[in-house]
């Protein structure tokens, strides 16, 4: 029998009292000349609604990324597709598909904090309607994808959302021989692309997230509860 595990934890509360945010401090396309550290902007671009296709499929190493279809609708059942998914990622509404995505400034970046790093990170910015929130999210398995399936579902909840691919791409091991590749898989990669996320986030609002949440299952519970050990005030 399988244990799936969900694990939702609620990182660095920055502010108590809820209040009107501001709008955009820049533009999308101008995030590309944010000052990152260890990073290189590579992309900085408005996604029309519903226009977002994945840049390669959802395959790797991370089963969270994989296709596996909606998860069911049926409260309590556990299946391929819904333990691949993640019921926990949209309070068991399912995942959204691609072309429910409202319109957000998309950003990418490779992200650098060894020599041998090549960290790929995508951060979502709601163009309108940003919950004042943070939400990171990390692949399961053995990484190596963005999880641009739990990046849509806290899209359409008004997260600012940022993703990893660990630090390599799919299901090949040979990175593993790498020890600064390790330490990027082992929760690195996640904390780096948080401190850029959260970072973009407030240079387009002009104001840094209120909270920061990650909501994870199954893999992707080993990169959040490295955060909360090894960097809680992310």
């Amino acid at each position: 029998m399988r244990l799936l595990v969900q694990l939702m934890l609620t990182l660095g509360p920055t502010a108590a009292a809820a209040q009107p945010l501001p709008g955009a401090a820049t533009s999308c396309e101008h995030l590309a000349s944010v000052n990152l550290p260890n990073a290189t902007i590579t992309l900085a671009e408005v996604v029309p609604a519903g226009a977002f296709m994945p840049p390669t499929p959802n395959g790797g190493g991370g089963a969270s990324g994989q296709g596996f279809g909606e998860v069911p609708a049926v409260p309590g059942r556990v299946t391929a597709a819904s333990a691949g998914l993640g019921l926990g990622y949209n309070g068991g509404r399912g995942v959204p598909p691609m072309s429910a995505l409202p319109a957000f400034c998309r950003v990418a970046a490779t992200l650098r904090p060894s020599a041998s790093s090549n960290i790929r990170m995508e951060a979502w910015l709601p163009i309108a309607g940003w919950n004042g929130d943070f939400r990171g999210t990390s692949p399961n398995g053995l990484g190596g994808s963005i999880n641009y399936r739990a990046m849509g579902a806290a899209l359409v909840d008004g997260f600012a959302v940022a993703s990893t691919d660990t630090g390599h791409r799919g299901g090949d091991t040979a990175w593993m021989r790498d020890a600064e590749k390790l330490t990027d898989f082992a929760g690195r990669a996640m904390h780096e692309t948080t401190v850029a996320g959260k970072a973009l986030a407030r240079a387009y609002y002009g104001t840094r997230p209120r909270y920061s949440y990650m909501i994870e299952c199954g893999g992707g519970t080993n990169a959040a509860l490295h955060e909360v050990q090894k960097y809680p005030a992310d």
